[in-house]
């Protein structure tokens, strides 16, 4: 578990400049146009940022820096053989990445389907937001292609789930806190 943990704080360490810039621009634009500052907006998006970017540095970004892009073309384009496996080895206790790689792919796409929802409106369609997990997600899994790693369907699925999962949960936000869903976007 510290592997995640450190792997977040160096995430946070060297996004914590364009976070920072990001901030800066903001409020001085909003300052500058008269417009209050909408801090939970600024939050929620910084969130999404720091999503974004801890999904990129954990598939793509380590490999890039280490290894040329040449096409290595491990491809797996059956669905649901990979999250089979997965499934049979958490059932048999084989070991913890199967876990961690199951709800990995899940959770760490969670969050852009509720945020995205959340602070663009265009987006509170659920194809659109699907969508944008599927671009997102194959745009990773086609890049990977290139690297020491696997274009593998299953996780595409599991991510689109998990951008799902987001939506819904933005669905039920947006039902037991509707005055939270205006104010995010004032």
């Amino acid at each position: 578990m510290s592997y995640f943990f450190d792997t977040f704080l160096q995430v946070l360490l060297l996004a914590l400049p364009l976070l920072a810039l990001y901030w800066l621009i903001t409020i001085l634009h909003r300052r500058q146009s008269g417009q209050r500052i909408n801090w939970l907006r600024l939050v929620l998006t910084t969130v999404l940022y720091v999503d974004v970017f801890y999904i990129l540095w954990n598939t793509v970004s380590l490999e890039i820096l280490f290894h040329p892009l040449t096409f290595v073309g491990n491809i797996n384009l059956v669905p649901f053989i990979g999250i089979y496996k997965m499934v049979k080895a958490i059932i048999q206790s084989e070991n913890i990445w199967s876990i961690i790689n199951l709800f990995g792919n899940i959770f760490l796409f969670t969050p852009l389907g509720l945020l995205a929802a959340l602070l663009y409106p265009k987006m509170r369609r659920f194809w659109k937001t699907l969508l944008l997990g599927f671009a997102f997600s194959l745009l990773i899994e086609t890049w990977q292609l290139f690297l020491p790693r696997s274009f593998d369907v299953d996780d595409l699925i599991l991510n689109i789930f998990g951008t799902a999962i987001g939506y819904l949960l933005f669905m039920l936000v947006r039902r037991l806190l509707p005055k939270l869903t205006l104010k995010i976007n004032r």
